[in-house]
């Protein structure tokens, strides 16, 4: 399984793996820290989980959905600080599956993944 963490936070991404490799075990976890890297590794594998911010150095995460879709990414999550309605539906009809807030839905995140888990 090969999963893209898409994160300009390197606590925020660490705890990540940390909770991806404990919850999928042996994994193929691909990091950035930025829109350019991401966009450069996009081509190059099949993910089926990727877990974006929006808020990043040289752009927003929302730049990535597209992509993402059109590389047959299976589960595209925002896991961002900003979620508002407006955010929400953006990313919602660009192509997300997923949107969660980092400072309250920590939580539904976990979830999900583990939701995910059997089916992938």
């Amino acid at each position: 399984m090969n999963i893209l963490i898409v994160e300009d936070s390197e606590k925020v991404r660490e705890s990540l793996v940390k909770l991806i490799k404990l919850i999928y075990g042996a994994c193929d976890i691909v990091e950035s820290d930025n829109i350019a890297k991401a966009k450069s590794l996009i081509p190059h594998k099949e993910f089926e989980i990727a877990i974006l911010d929006l808020n990043l150095p040289d752009g927003s995460g929302i730049e990535l959905i597209s992509s993402l879709k059109s590389s047959n990414c299976k589960n595209i999550v925002i896991f961002s600080n900003t979620t508002s309605d407006y955010i929400r539906t953006k990313c919602s009809n660009l192509g997300a599956d997923h949107i969660f807030d980092k400072t309250s839905e920590f939580e539904e995140l976990i979830a999900l993944l583990e939701d995910l888990q059997p089916t992938l």
